[in-house]
């Protein structure tokens, strides 16, 4: 409740389960936050939202996610508060790659997955 009230939502859904036992009410609490790590992300969708928000000026700091995530979905995306611009503060920028370094493209194939927030590479699995 203390994030909807930061937000200013002043409703939230809530799930009524006042036939439960202690036992059974820290059982369904504890299922309740683990089943979001088996969840996965719509990613298409998820940067259609970002930058629905973004185009209303809203702080997307709020959504939790943290201003290097929110670069690598909305490449326009810069910090504001950031006096220099750079989406890492204090002046810090992500340069160039050396030339050989290869040109990326949605085409080349990846070996690896992270089930969390998709990103995907090829190379040593950590």
């Amino acid at each position: 409740l203390k994030a909807a009230l930061l937000l200013g939502i002043e409703k939230v859904p809530v799930i009524f389960a006042d036939d439960l036992s202690p036992e059974q009410v820290k059982a369904f609490r504890i299922a309740d936050n683990k089943s979001s790590e088996w969840a996965e992300w719509d990613t298409d969708l998820l940067v259609s939202e970002l930058s629905d928000l973004k185009q209303f000026d809203f702080d997307l700091d709020l959504t939790g996610f943290n201003e290097f995530e929110i670069s690598s979905m909305l490449p326009d995306f810069t910090d504001n508060s950031s006096a220099d611009g750079s989406i890492y503060g204090g002046g810090i920028t992500g340069g160039s790659p050396p030339e050989d370094f290869p040109s990326y493209d949605d085409d080349i194939p990846t070996e690896h997955r992270c089930p969390k927030c998709g990103y995907e590479w090829s190379g040593k699995a950590a």
